[in-house]
């Protein structure tokens, strides 16, 4: 490549930075303490996050979706807990089908100002492999490609691959004759096996920039600057995307860990590509957004570090937390997904086992009892089991006031008379028969005061009321 006045290759340390999602690396297995928790660029044409746990696809989460199959699992293992696939060997061909689903790539890069990024999270089996094999290619198929270069390269749009210790990018533009990609640079990488790498390949042709970057996970960024002319008007639309694809010659698959990838139809910023390499190798799969993963994963917000995954991914109050998700009577859902915890445990006030008994009307809905503010609860019927500490000793109906069983309850504030509960008509008594505080004791028992009950009042028998 000839390099334009004010270009230069440099190779130096500099502070972590990352970019919007283009190919957002396949989550790893290693250093989980080094993973960060931040936001991913949103917005990437294609994105593959790997949070399969087995089958024979990798799913696009974009809205338009790219699948990737893989035409043979016996040579790939997923790695669940960690977001990953490890390919060992063979031709596992992890690729589109049909072509025409990665055809929304070259179409969005066209119309989109001519620029592109493709990001990837890997970690190398073998440090120093030669001859080159591919690890992102947006071309050819392997076992469909008929024009290959002398050094292994495919017909397509854009390469990533591993050529013995680096990294090696390659892509054509409207300068370049015929249909391989040409080699734009050969990072001086210095692989080493099982190191996480954050890869970004990012070429804006408005302004003929283009900016490679391999990241030790945890270690400092070794960036790559060029420009070039030209634009993308002679990329092909008959191409797919393939991950691990290998080499020529039947090389093989490219042998590593795939954590994530993902493809953006423009050039992210400085900024997009620090929080895509502080977001880590590791997604969170949250589907109920409770902050619990599952599978388990250190970016997720919960779970003590990635070791504790949700036992219900889709419902958000179920989650490995007695605090977050206390276990409460509902019919024998293990709310907080330990099996040693009692059913109920969680509710307010409660101290033996819930009770499913309640069929006295107003029924307790939730299957709680009187530490609810819906009046009654499940204890204050006749005959109703009780299970929260609460009494109903004259078995009127209504539970004997006490902290469990409060006058907002409608508790009982005479429970060994049956005659005395919330609701109950006065009579000349001297007791507070409709336990209601508002309600004067004994009133119309003697309303014009001469000291004789009046006739439409009640007076219990054998009482001696003191107003008459």
């Amino acid at each position: 490549m000839t390099k334009r006045a004010g270009t230069h290759h440099s190779r130096y340390h500099c502070s972590p930075w990352a970019g919007r999602l283009l190919l957002v690396g396949i989550s790893a297995l290693l250093f989980p303490d080094l993973a960060f928790a931040a936001v991913r660029t949103s917005g990437a044409i294609a994105e593959w996050p790997i949070t399969e746990s087995a089958g024979a696809m990798i799913k696009d989460a974009a809205a338009s979706p790219a699948n990737l199959d893989i035409n043979d699992t016996s040579v790939i293992t997923w790695l669940p807990a960690f977001g990953a696939i490890q390919i060992n060997n063979g031709f596992p061909y992890i690729q589109n089908v049909p072509q025409t689903e990665a055809d929304k790539i070259v179409n969005a890069i066209r119309s989109n100002s001519e620029a592109f990024t493709a990001e990837l999270w890997i970690s190398p089996s073998v440090a120093d492999l030669n001859p080159p094999r591919d690890i992102l290619r947006y071309g050819c198929s392997t076992f469909a490609c008929t024009t290959i270069s002398a050094d292994g390269r495919f017909e397509g749009n854009f390469f990533i691959r591993q050529n013995g210790k680096n990294i090696q990018v390659g892509a054509r533009n409207s300068l370049d004759g015929g249909t391989i990609p040409r080699v734009i640079t050969t990072h001086l990488s210095d692989l080493i096996a099982g190191q996480i790498y954050h890869i970004v390949f990012r070429w804006d042709t408005n302004g003929g920039v283009i900016v490679v970057d391999v990241t030790p996970d945890g270690g400092s960024k070794l960036p790559f600057f060029n420009s070039y002319g030209g634009n993308f008007s002679n990329w092909g639309n008959s191409y797919i995307v393939t991950l691990g694809d290998g080499g020529a010659g039947g090389q093989g698959a490219w042998p590593g860990k795939i954590y994530s990838a993902a493809i953006y139809a423009w050039s992210l910023t400085n900024s997009q590509r620090d929080d895509n390499l502080n977001a880590g190798w590791q997604t969170c799969t949250d589907l109920d957004g409770d902050g619990y993963g599952n599978p388990a994963s250190i970016t997720c917000t919960k779970g003590d570090g990635g070791g504790v995954a949700d036992c219900n991914d889709s419902n958000v109050a179920i989650c490995p937390s007695a605090a977050d998700c206390p276990d409460v009577c509902n019919g024998g859902t293990n709310d907080d997904c330990s099996a040693g915890t009692a059913e109920g445990s969680g509710e307010a006030n409660w101290n033996q086992a819930c009770d499913y008994a309640d069929t006295t009307a107003p029924i307790d809905t939730d299957l709680d009892t009187c530490n609810d503010a819906d009046i009654y609860g499940a204890c204050s019927g006749t005959n109703a089991v009780c299970i929260d500490g609460d009494t109903d000793g004259d078995n009127d109906g209504y539970s004997d006031c006490s902290a469990i069983c409060t006058t907002a309850q409608n508790c009982d504030c005479g429970d060994g008379n049956a005659n005395v509960h919330p609701g109950a008509t006065e009579i000349c008594n001297n007791l507070d028969d409709d336990c209601n505080a508002a309600t004067p004791i004994d009133v119309g028992c003697d309303d014009d005061n001469d000291n004789y009950c009046d006739s439409a009042m009640s007076k219990a028998g054998g009482v001696t009321v003191t107003t008459c």
